[in-house]
């Protein structure tokens, strides 16, 4: 994708170019490639770095260095030997419980469905605008999700998922239908 295509362009500015440089690929080794991230990891040592963007880097990397096996460059990719950083856990600080239905009661009368389906699926919200009513199993239910709500459509892992949901978010979701079909009964452009 496009923000992929900017990922790699950035590792390869900030990072790669400034190691390997005019580096021959068969001169680069399992341990040219373990010599790179033991230079990266004192960035991360030193706070410069996180070592996720490290991981980032060193997987544009193994990217570049997997096509240039496909096209027979090199005969192996030495990134397949080169562990990555551990990157630390990090704890998100959700909506506890206690807090949902004051978060609900704040949210307008427009968003509080849409803010419903969020805490009830798990769904990023790019996934939940991008939603049908088709996606909609009432019988089983669930919500398919196979697309987001972005340039490229497709969700992120491009996979389809089905997402459980209980009856009374089900309820929510038939009464909105409900007042949709009311309100826009002769709109075709409505989904």
């Amino acid at each position: 994708s496009k923000g992929t295509r900017a990922d790699y362009r950035r590792h390869g500015d900030r990072r790669l170019k400034p190691f390997f440089g005019d580096m021959r690929l068969s001169s680069i080794h399992v341990q040219t490639v373990r010599s790179f991230v033991s230079a990266m990891a004192c960035l991360v040592d030193d706070d410069e770095i996180a070592a996720k963007t490290v991981n980032n880097a060193l997987g544009c990397l193994s990217t570049c260095l997997k096509d240039a096996v496909a096209l027979a460059k090199i005969a192996a990719n030495p990134c397949d030997h080169v562990a990555r950083l551990p990157e630390p856990h990090v704890e998100r600080d959700w909506l506890r419980r206690a807090e949902i239905p004051r978060y609900l009661d704040a949210c307008s009368d427009h968003y509080r469905p849409l803010a419903e389906v969020l805490i009830a699926s798990g769904m990023r919200i790019s996934e939940a605008l991008a939603l049908c009513w088709d996606d909609i199993d009432f019988d089983r239910n669930a919500i398919r999700v196979h697309r987001q709500y972005t340039p490229h459509g497709h969700t992120k892992n491009r996979r389809f998922r089905s997402v459980a949901v209980g009856e009374r978010m089900l309820g929510l979701l038939r009464d909105l239908y409900a007042r949709q079909s009311e309100l826009y009964d002769h709109d075709s452009t409505r989904h």
